[in-house]
Parts: C-alpha cells; sequence; structure tokens
C-alpha cells in the first residue's frame, strides 16, 4: 500500500507539473520569464530520465533473475511488457488524434482572412482618428475662425452652425476670453472649464483628452475681434469605448503577427508538452507493472519454494500471507495440502516402519530358522551315536561339531550384518573432497590383478557435506559388490561426476560403472530391499545400507542397467545442507 501510494503521489506531481509546464512554455513563447521556462524544460527531461534509471535497474534485476531461473522471471516480464503495450496501444492514438485536431484548428484559427480582417479594422479604425484630426488640424490651417472672427463674439450661434457644417458631429464650441472667463458655449455647455489646460495643450493643433470614460478630440485656437483676443475651443466626441477597442485591435493584430511566426514551432511545442506528459506517465506505467508483478508473483515464488522444499522432503515448511484475495486463498489451500501431506507422512511412515520390521522379524527368523535344521539334525544324530556306543563316534563327533559351529558363525554374522544396519549413526558432516574418499576405497581393489578402478571422470576439485567413514562404507559395497558379480572375471570400474540442478537446488551426480554381467529386469526394483540377494552367501543388506546412507545425506541413489552390459549406479549429493 505504501509503495502503491508513492506511485500515485508521484503520478498527480507528474500531472501537475505538465500543466505548470505548459503555462510556462506559453508564457516563454512570448518572451516572459525565459528563466522558469529553462527550469522546468531541464525538469522535464530529468524527471523521465529518473524514472529511466529505475527502469533499467528493474530490468537488469529481472534479466539476473531470469538467467538465474528464479521462479516467475518470466511471467513477470510478460506482464510489464503488457501494461507497457496497453499504455502505449492507448496513448499513442490519442497522441495523433490530439496532434490532428490541433493543426486543424490552426488551420483554422491563422486563416488568411482572419489576419486581413484584424489588419484591417486596425486600419479602420486609425484612418477614422486620423480623419478627425485631419479636420480639426484643418479647421485651423485653413483660417476658419480667422475668417470669422467678427462672429466669435457677435454671433457665436451662426459660427456653431457653420462649425456644424464643416465640422459634423462636433460636441462642442466654447469661447473664453483672455482672462478665462467662458464668454459662450454651444453644444455641451461647459464641456471643458479648464482654461489653462487648453492652452498648455497647444494652439492650433487637435489633442486626445478625455472626461470621465468618455474621450474627446479638441483643439484651441486664438481669435482676434474688438482689439481683444478670444480662445476658441472645439471638442468632438469619439465612439463610445473607442480607445479601449483601438487597443485590443492593437493588442490582437501583434499577438496574430507573433503566432504566425511561431506557428511552424507550435506544433513542435505541443508534440513536447505530449510527449512530456506521456513519457513519465509510460515509464510509471512500467514501475506500475514492475511493482504488481512483484505483487503477485511473491506468492508465486513462495509456492515454487515451499513445493520444492516439499519435493525434498519438508513437510514441515508453511507460507504465510496477509492477503485474502484469490493468492491468499490458494496459499491457504497450500499450507492445508501440506498439513494434510505431513500427517499422512507421518502416518505412513509409522505404518511403513511396522512393516518394515515384520518383514525383516520375519526375514530374521527365515534367516535364523536355515540353520537351525542342521544343527538339530547334527545334534540329534551324535545322540543316537553316542547311544548305540557306535565305533565311529569320534569321527561323527568331529563330523557335527564342524557343522554346529560352522552354522552358528553364520548366525552370529547374520545378527552383526542386522546390528550394523539397524544402528547406522547420523552422519557426521565435514565439507571434504569426495574424489579422495572414492581414490582411498579404490586402493583395496587396485591389489587384484583383474580388477581396474577408473577415476579420470572424477572433479578432484569438488567438495561435498559428508560422513567420512559412511561414505566410505558406501562406495566399498559398490565395489564388492561389482567385484563379486564379475565371479572373478576381468572387471573395469569408471567413475564419473558431474554438476545438475534438480528442483532447483544444485547436486553433485556421481555415476559408477562396472562392465560386468548386469541385474535382470525383474530384480532391479528389489536390490536396495534389505535382506534381497542373489548371492549364495551374503545378508542382502549392502546396498540397503548404502541407500540409507544416501538417503540420510540428502541424496537420492538408484540403479540403470541391462543384462549383460554392466551395471550403472547414480548417486545425487546435494553440494549444500539446507
Amino acid at each position: 500500500m505504501t509503495m502503491l501510494a508513492s506511485l500515485a503521489i508521484v503520478y498527480l506531481l507528474a500531472v501537475l507539473f505538465v500543466i505548470v509546464l505548459s503555462r510556462q512554455i506559453t508564457i516563454g513563447a512570448f518572451g516572459s520569464q525565459p528563466g522558469n521556462l529553462f527550469l522546468f524544460v531541464s525538469v522535464a527531461v530529468l524527471f523521465p530520465a529518473a524514472l529511466l534509471v529505475a527502469i533499467g535497474i528493474s530490468v537488469a534485476r529481472l534479466v539476473r533473475d531470469r538467467r538465474s531461473g528464479r521462479p516467475g522471471s518470466t511471467f513477470k516480464a510478460r506482464l510489464t511488457a503488457f501494461f507497457a503495450v496497453v499504455v502505449a496501444l492507448s496513448s499513442l492514438p490519442q497522441g495523433v488524434v490530439s496532434v490532428s485536431f490541433l493543426n486543424a484548428s490552426l488551420g483554422v484559427l491563422f486563416d488568411a482572412n482572419t489576419g486581413v480582417a484584424l489588419r484591417d479594422g486596425l486600419r479602420i479604425a486609425l484612418q477614422y482618428y486620423d480623419h478627425h484630426v485631419q479636420v480639426h488640424d484643418g479647421i485651423h490651417t485653413a483660417g476658419f475662425f480667422q475668417e470669422r472672427s467678427g462672429l466669435v463674439r457677435s454671433d457665436p450661434d451662426l459660427l456653431w452652425r457653420q462649425l456644424n457644417e464643416r465640422l459634423p458631429g462636433v460636441a462642442s464650441l466654447q469661447v473664453f476670453d483672455e482672462g478665462g472667463v467662458m464668454a459662450s458655449a454651444h453644444g455641451e455647455e461647459a464641456l471643458f472649464s479648464d482654461y489653462r489646460s487648453s492652452l498648455d495643450s497647444g494652439l492650433g493643433a487637435s489633442v486626445r483628452t478625455s472626461r470621465g470614460r468618455e474621450r474627446f478630440l479638441r483643439s484651441a485656437e486664438y481669435v482676434p475681434g474688438g482689439g481683444t483676443r478670444s480662445l476658441v475651443v472645439v471638442a468632438s466626441r469619439l465612439p463610445a469605448g473607442f480607445d479601449d477597442a483601438a487597443a485590443r485591435l492593437t493588442t490582437s493584430v501583434a499577438l496574430f503577427e507573433e503566432l504566425e511566426k511561431l506557428r511552424p514551432t507550435f506544433l513542435a511545442t505541443v508534440s513536447f508538452i505530449y510527449i512530456a506528459l506521456a513519457s513519465p506517465m509510460f515509464l510509471l506505467s512500467i514501475l506500475v507493472g514492475f511493482f504488481l508483478s512483484d505483487q503477485v508473483i511473491r506468492p508465486i515464488e513462495s509456492l515454487e519454494a515451499a513445493t520444492r522444499r516439499i519435493a525434498q522432503g519438508d513437510f514441515s515448511v508453511r507460507i504465510f500471507s496477509r492477503t485474502t484475495d484469490d493468492l491468499g486463498l490458494l496459499v491457504m489451500s497450500f499450507n492445508r495440502m501440506a498439513q494434510e501431506l505431513e500427517r499422512n507422512r507421518r502416518l505412513l511412515a509409522r505404518t511403513e516402519k511396522v512393516m518394515a520390521w515384520q518383514d525383516i522379524a520375519q526375514r530374521l527368523a527365515h534367516e535364523v530358522k536355515n540353520p537351525l535344521t542342521p544343527i538339530r539334525l547334527a545334534t540329534e544324530r551324535l545322540r543316537r551315536k553316542y547311544a548305540a556306543d557306535s565305533d565311529d563316534f569320534p569321527e561323527v563327533l568331529e563330523r557335527t561339531t564342524s557343522t554346529v559351529i560352522k552354522e552358528v558363525d553364520a548366525l552370529a554374522t547374520l545378527l552383526n550384518e542386522f546390528r550394523s544396519f539397524s544402528r547406522v549413526p547420523d552422519p557426521d558432516f565435514q565439507v571434504a573432497s569426495i574424489y579422495g574418499v572414492i581414490a582411498e576405497t579404490a586402493e583395496v581393489f587396485h591389489q587384484q590383478s583383474n580388477v581396474e578402478v577408473d577415476l579420470s571422470g572424477l572433479t578432484k576439485e569438488l567438495t561435498l557435506p559428508i560422513d567420512l567413514g559412511q561414505m566410505r562404507q558406501v562406495f566399498m559395497n559398490l565395489f564388492t559388490n561389482a567385484v563379486e558379480a564379475s565371479r572373478g572375471g576381468a572387471l573395469t570400474i569408471s567413475v564419473s561426476s558431474t554438476e545438475v540442478t534438480r528442483a532447483g537446488a544444485e547436486y553433485c551426480r556421481i555415476r559408477v560403472v562396472d562392465n560386468g554381467p548386469g541385474i535382470p529386469p525383474e530384480l532391479q526394483e528389489r536390490i536396495f530391499d534389505p535382506y534381497f540377494t542373489t548371492k549364495s552367501e551374503g545378508t542382502g543388506l549392502g546396498l540397503a545400507i548404502v541407500e540409507r546412507i544416501v538417503f540420510d545425506h540428502h541424496g537420492q541413489i538408484w540403479l540403470e542397467t541391462e543384462q549383460q552390459s554392466g551395471a550403472s549406479f547414480f548417486i545425487d549429493m546435494p553440494l549444500e545442507l539446507t
């Protein structure tokens, strides 16, 4: 949950950053705040770069896991690729449609008629203003008031009417004496009462002035008459909002011309903004894919590891899971299965132990009974001879006691073998060279002229956790069985080793091959059973002891052979104890 919350916060920050970035790019396009624009563009490059580094680390781990054969790595790669493909398939068409729509919108926005209309509107407004200025200036230049200087004081009404004919739309006509007192006013009375401001604005020149929100063109001129001078002030009203409209037109034309210059790079800018948004989202989706695949695979890895341990015989393994989803239910089912397997294994082990001891007791009783018969018969014969006071009694006594001693020795050997089988101690593990153990055992057989032990296939540097004495007994029994099966013929025993991986664990596989007569297929499944033997002499416990020692070393032994082709014993020993 913490990881998901962190990714969600990073996602929201990325969206916010792209929004701010788009605004900064728009502002920067018109020359404002270039420093901030550079900062945001740098972050837009560094943020995906940081995500790429994180993805690179995750990909490197994934490659390492796949090379090492870690469970779930292939599924993790597929799930992450699925996330990336889904995001790509959803974002690419969206980007193409957005850019196409924007391109079409720009075509409409930057239509040639739009620019012409904006420029014509501004030109008409300027012409309108210039026309009024020219009319105002023309009145004074043409001497309109100088020619009518007599009417300035004597008949201002007639002067007003003539001015209206000459300057339609005139707002006011005001006449001030030299003292600054207004003598007459027509139009909007007392439109301008500031006598001094009219003089300061300049005589004979039109200036733009205002009263409140209204805009006017005003001009002033001194006119002589009757020995005195009068100041004539003329004002024309501009249309309402003329200045604001003209300012907006000027700004719009300037903006349109600036956008026309930026149009070739505008699509590139928008594409950069889209990539700045899409690339972090795409990279974040890949990171989310890695995260979610980890969440999905972690229980699978635990299940795989637990299954491997169960396959190796550890039925006590359990998996702990805090989730209650489908994977959690699967983990719970696995734990119940492991618990049931452990219970059944204990029950089976108890049953097998009882059956094994029953079988051993039967076999032991049979083996003990066999020598008892000749002992009984010899004893009874000896008693009869003694009772009859037979002349050959000394000779019969000698033969009878020899038979009894022989059978008693056989019983002693049988009991010793049984004691050895039942009292095999737990291994005393130490890391040692397996080559040294086998070579030391092979020295015993090198003294026989008909036996050759080839150890060239063994890795001399290979070390294993073993009990030295017990492993010598293993190879001693294997070599002895091969020699006895050869019945005195020429025998070659070859021993080789290789490293193998089984159920996710590393093992050393040792192969012991001889060129003897081999073992018939119908007997191969019984050769490791206690008291099973094909020899006239022997207890049948040698290979049973070998199997038990290998099992106590957490290993496995099996036979592959064909009759008349020799026997091949394979022993898998773990490189490390778990």
